[in-house]
């Protein structure tokens, strides 16, 4: 599996079908190791009880023309990069440009009229649908109940200086966080869900 390639979401979805075969969960949270829970177990779990249903996935505010064409053009040599790379894949990485520039002077798009294209967060919290119990279309909360700054870093990697920040926050969970950065805070966040 490689980050942010095709292979990363397949890999997401047989954990979800692994998860709801067995249809004993009521919500699905998808996670990183990098990942931490805010607050105890019970308040997490009463949390998402309260909010049965919900769909909670984050998306941007707007799709720019990189994300869109990544949707909208034929991409047959994946991936870019260009640090490190042995000479073939330079060679695919420059055939996917110009492939790409010539897709676009043809005006393809690969997009049905109609599709809206969303680009967020792979990260998320999602009910189980039981065929029982048959459910509307639903709308995702427009958040992901993860908090991730994104101001102060890609993503900003929280130290001890940030535990109150953390510890007062109303999302469930946080990124991200790096032991060799500040195993403090992961220590003292564990202490704190261990009460």
């Amino acid at each position: 599996m490689k980050w942010g390639r095709s292979s990363q979401v397949a890999c997401e979805l047989k954990l979800l079908a692994a998860a709801t075969g067995r249809r004993a969960y009521e919500f699905y949270h998808l996670l990183s190791g990098a990942d931490l829970p805010l607050h105890p177990q019970e308040t997490v779990h009463r949390f998402f009880d309260a909010h049965r249903g919900e769909v909670f996935l984050s998306f941007a505010s707007r799709v720019g023309k990189a994300e869109r064409d990544r949707v909208a053009l034929y991409h047959p040599f994946v991936g870019r990069g260009w640090k490190r790379q042995p000479l073939s894949e330079v060679m695919k990485l420059v055939l996917d440009v110009a492939l790409e520039k010539l897709q676009s002077f043809l005006g393809v798009d690969r997009i049905p009229a109609g599709i809206e294209i969303k680009k967020g967060s792979n990260w998320f919290s999602i009910p189980d649908v039981h065929p029982e119990r048959p459910m509307e279309p639903i709308e995702p909360v427009e958040k992901s109940m993860r908090l991730i700054d994104w101001e102060r870093g890609a993503p900003y990697v929280w130290t001890i200086e940030d535990y109150e920040e953390l510890s007062s926050s109303e999302m469930m969970f946080a990124r991200k966080f790096d032991m060799d950065a500040d195993e403090r805070i992961i220590y003292k966040l564990a202490a704190k869900l261990a009460k």
